[in-house]
């Protein structure tokens, strides 16, 4: 049974916690990763620590940790001058390589990474 004290010494204790909680300044690092990037996308880490990332009108990247910081991305997919270049990849307005994800069995059953970009192939 609630009782009117046990109701306002659970109000008070609801009002003191979140009044201590917005008391306490967040504090944030900012540590920049990689820069020179034209309109990144999305980002994707891989269990052994590999980094991809899209860039819209560039394709997919891929970088590899080094100590406290990231070797020089490799360009894998999409626009010109990449690894593997796809010719039906187009960048226009909206359009580029939007996503990429990591199958969650990749490194078990599979090796699959999915991107998403749209494609010239149905014009």
């Amino acid at each position: 049974c609630v009782t009117m004290q046990n109701l306002l010494a659970l109000i008070l204790a609801v009002v003191a916690t979140l009044t201590l909680a917005s008391a306490v300044e967040p504090s944030f690092k900012v540590t920049v990763v990689f820069d020179n990037l034209a309109s990144p996308w999305d980002v994707a880490i891989m269990p052994d620590g590999h980094v991809l990332y899209t860039e819209k009108c560039r394709g997919l990247s891929i970088s590899k940790k080094a100590a406290h910081t990231f070797e020089t991305p490799l360009r894998l997919f999409g626009a010109t001058g990449s690894l593997l270049e796809a010719p039906d990849f187009f960048c226009a307005g909206q359009s580029g390589m939007h996503g990429v994800a990591i199958d969650p069995e990749f490194g078990h059953s599979n090796h699959y990474i999915y991107v998403f970009f749209p494609s010239t192939m149905n014009r």
